[in-house]
């Protein structure tokens, strides 16, 4: 339907969000601006809110995507899963990693 009506090559609703068909409203313009800067600048732990279905999910691997090779990222989908027995989550694995062994991190010291 969508693709004879609006001349599109391609399904733009799938199951997964897929930044190459974000619309960008000023909100998403100043969303990702900010989290770019927070991540280039290395301001810690930046984060983004909103209701369920504001698209921030597409938002995320639209900066992921941006962000490419340079930046290490993780993208936790449950971020209420205790993640400190994981034997594949060890923050001392990553090189350069801004993470003590005790998987405190010095940026964030209260």
């Amino acid at each position: 339907m969508y693709l004879e009506f609006y001349g599109l090559t391609e399904k733009p609703f799938n199951q997964t969000p897929d930044p190459r068909f974000l619309y960008w409203n000023d909100g998403y313009r100043e969303t990702i601006a900010s989290l770019t800067y927070g991540i280039r600048e290395r301001k810690g732990f930046v984060t983004m809110i909103g209701e369920a279905g504001t698209g921030k999910t597409t938002l995320l691997r639209k900066l992921l995507d941006d962000l490419g090779s340079e930046v290490l990222s993780v993208f936790l989908f449950n971020p209420t899963r205790d993640l400190r027995g994981d034997p594949r989550v060890h923050p001392e694995r990553v090189s350069g990693s801004p993470f003590h062994r005790d998987g405190s991190s010095p940026c964030c010291s209260g």
